[in-house]
């Protein structure tokens, strides 16, 4: 995978998690989340520059002047960074209306949290 495709793939996971967060502020239930997703999906772009430039200002300011190559490594670490810190909290509370209301489907607690686990792996291809 070169280094566009996976950077691609990085903007799509962190504006995914974003519109789920702000479902989970709104109280919204699931099918609300999947239509708000859709909705949005056009403006993206907009949404993961305004987060790349939150997230990577400490890191700017503190660092000597670098290459464009160099900065692109780090965009991708913070941006890591970013997913690995909120993603935990984003599929236990966004999914967690939806899975309550599944009613008669008895599921282990476990084996939802993996298929929930999983629920954010994309390809870019």
């Amino acid at each position: 995978m070169d280094e566009t495709a996976l950077i691609n793939q990085l903007k799509f996971i962190v504006y995914t998690m974003g519109v789920f967060f702000v479902c989970f502020i709104q109280s919204m239930d699931f099918e609300k989340c999947a239509i708000t997703y859709t909705h949005h999906y056009n403006i993206r772009q907009s949404i993961f520059t305004a987060l790349e430039i939150l997230c990577l200002l400490p890191i700017h300011i503190s660092l000597p002047f670098t290459t464009l190559a160099t900065t692109d490594l780090f965009t991708v670490s913070i941006v890591l960074l970013f997913q690995e810190c909120h993603i935990e909290i984003l599929q236990l509370v966004t999914f967690s209306d939806w899975l309550l209301s599944l009613g008669n489907m008895q599921l282990r607690f476990n084996h939802a949290f993996s298929w929930l686990d999983t629920s954010f792996l994309f390809s870019a291809e």
